[in-house]
Parts: C-alpha cells; sequence; structure tokens
C-alpha cells in the first residue's frame, strides 16, 4: 500500500550518514546500474559541470553505482574531488557545502514482492486494468523515497546493511501480525522471516520504523492485535506508529482465501477494543502510538477523533487522520 511521501531530495538524508562513509563496499540490490539522467536543473552543480539529458553515469570515484539512492550517498563528500565517469568522459569536480545537484533520473525500477498475502489488493484486481497496477513491489527505497510499505521478507543481508549504512529512514513496514506463524499465514509464506529480529536490528541501529496491519476479522484481530501492538511497543521511539487499517475486498476473489468483510459492527468493535489501549499508552508516552484508519470511524458512524489525537499525524497519507486534517481545514477556510 503506498503512501505518497515527498519527492526525492537531493541531500536531505545523506548529511546524517555521510561522516561514516569511508570507502565501504557498496551493498545494492542486483547488479550495478547505470544511471540515466532525465533532465538537469540551469544553474545546478550538473549543469555547470557539464551533464546533460541522456547522459549515462556509470561510477563515482571509480566505484560502481546501485540506484539514485546510492548516487546521493556516495557523491556527498563536501570539499573533497568527485570523479564522475559516464558513456563518454570523466567529470572531475569538488563540490561545496551549499551545491544541490540538480539532476533527475529515470525512475527505479520496483523489486517486486514474492509473498502471496491472503488480503494482497493486487490480486484481487480485474484482469483488464492497466499493467502497474498488477506490480506488487516490495522495495525498501520506494519505502524510504515515497513511504511504500514493504513487509521485510525478501530484504536480504546486503541490503539491510545498506539501509543502516546509509540511513534510509523513516521506512514504512507491513506487519499485519508479529507471531510468527500467524504472519507466515497470513504472508503466505514458506517459512517465518525472522521479522522481529529485523525489527530489532533496525531500531538499534536508529532508523525510524512507522508500522501497518491490515485488519482481517477472526484473524489477526482481537487478542493477537494486541499482541501486536505490545511486541512494537517494545521498539518505541524507534517503531514511532502504528495504522491499523480495515481489510478491502473486491468482487474478483476467485480462487482466492475466502476472508471476513469488514462491517460497521466489526468497526465499531474495533473501536471499541483500541480507544482504551489508546488512551493508556497516550498517558504513558504521549501519543496513542496505535491509531486507527478513518475508514472505520466512517464505517462505524463514529465521530473522527479530534487533532491532538493524531500527535504529528505520522501516517495522514495511509487514511490516518486525514478526514480530520480536511475538517480543520475546512472549518478554517469558512471562518476566512
Amino acid at each position: 500500500m503506498s503512501n505518497t511521501k515527498k519527492q526525492f531530495s537531493a541531500s536531505a538524508y545523506v548529511h546524517k550518514a555521510v561522516h561514516e562513509y569511508r570507502d565501504a563496499p557498496a551493498h545494492r540490490s542486483g547488479e550495478a546500474q547505470t544511471l540515466r539522467v532525465l533532465s538537469v536543473e540551469p544553474g545546478g552543480l550538473a549543469d555547470r559541470i557539464g551533464l546533460k539529458p541522456g547522459d549515462e553515469i556509470r561510477e563515482l570515484n571509480g566505484r560502481p553505482l546501485a540506484d539514485v539512492i546510492d548516487f546521493q550517498f556516495k557523491a556527498a563528500i563536501i570539499g573533497r574531488r568527485t570523479t564522475i565517469q559516464t558513456q563518454d568522459r570523466a567529470i572531475t569536480f569538488v563540490r561545496r557545502e551549499w551545491d544541490s545537484f540538480g539532476l533527475e533520473f529515470e525512475p527505479i525500477e520496483p523489486l517486486t514482492c514474492k509473498n502471496q498475502c491472503v488480503f494482497c489488493f493486487v490480486h484481487q484486481n480485474p484482469k483488464n486494468v492497466r499493467r502497474s497496477l498488477h506490480i506488487k513491489d516490495e522495495d525498501y527505497r520506494l519505502s524510504f523515497l515515497f513511504g511504500n510499505y514493504l513487509t521485510l521478507t525478501n530484504v536480504n543481508e546486503d541490503e539491510m546493511r545498506r539501509i543502516i549504512e546509509q540511513r534510509l529512514s523513516p521506512l514504512y513496514i507491513s506487519v499485519h501480525a508479529t507471531e510468527p506463524e500467524l504472519r507466515r499465514q497470513l504472508l503466505g509464506i514458506e517459512e517465518y522471516d525472522g521479522f522481529m529480529a529485523k525489527i530489532d536490528r533496525l531500531a538499534k541501529a536508529g532508523i525510524q520504523l512507522h508500522g501497518q496491519v491490515v485488519l482481517c476479522p477472526g484473524l489477526n484481530d482481537g487478542a493477537h492485535l494486541e499482541r501486536t501492538i505490545d511486541d512494537l511497543l517494545k521498539f518505541y521511539p524507534s517503531v514511532a506508529s502504528l495504522a491499523i487499517v480495515p481489510v478491502g475486498l473486491t468482487q474478483y476473489r476467485n480462487n482466492l482465501p475466502k476472508l471476513k468483510q469488514f462491517t460497521p459492527e466489526i468497526a465499531r468493535q474495533t473501536i471499541d477494543h483500541i480507544a482504551p489501549i489508546q488512551k493508556k499508552w497516550k498517558r504513558r508516552i504521549g501519543t496513542p502510538f496505535a491509531f486507527l484508519g478513518d475508514e472505520i470511524y466512517i464505517m462505524a458512524g463514529a465521530d473522527i477523533p479530534p487533532a491532538s489525537h493524531y500527535a504529528d499525524f505520522p501516517q495522514i497519507e495511509n487514511g490516518v487522520g486525514m478526514v480530520r486534517t480536511f475538517l480543520t481545514q475546512f472549518k478554517a477556510a469558512l471562518r476566512l
């Protein structure tokens, strides 16, 4: 599920990690990539050193590149000679602290999901939709850049090291359940993926995480949901929030697992179940931590919580607090 975040900024994150960069071996997904330049901002550093649309960047300081994030990380060294190797020339320059590259590259080709989640929305699409709606992305880079959710099942050791080394934070994690067997069943994977150990490792490394549970009545609700909340709270504030959103089912579920529809009554029961937990943790740590999706309140016919309930709205693009924001802005506009 996508949480459309900010567009990629040239060096919004790299300065936090660049002081630790000491010519370590590159950690990347797949083979080294050629980065094709789509556009160059007039007057930016790339423009001044002669990069043009269509140029292919193949190496930086003699090292191969995995993707645009890898480029920004390795090119963030200030005050040292840097050499970019394109398809036909080498360009050497010194980057000043205030320099922005002003480069746009071709989009990242997403890593794809190998899971068979019982509630996967891609599996529920009709066959005649556009091709992009059939792509199941599972990509930590897209999670960092745009807030896409990933389960971490397909993240290998090199990629874990890269996330930590390059400080790819925050990441948005599809949790669904923390109990090993239940998580395995929900994700449709053959073996448990060591999820909690991965969360522990990322949290200890200072990577901020936001979680999500797709709530499936009769599967991961009730005591299972309480267990998930309690397990993740052990990592607070590294795990900063958890969104709980209702499972969405379509009419195109032929040959898919039978799931129970989320109903107004179930929505009301969910609110009654989670509200005391939210109040408890808001008293203790200043935030409810676990936030219900707006759709649950709407389906239940319940009042939308006040803005103060949502803290800094950590999951607004996931439909958590979006309605409250709209109502607040609408009322403010009426007063103008």
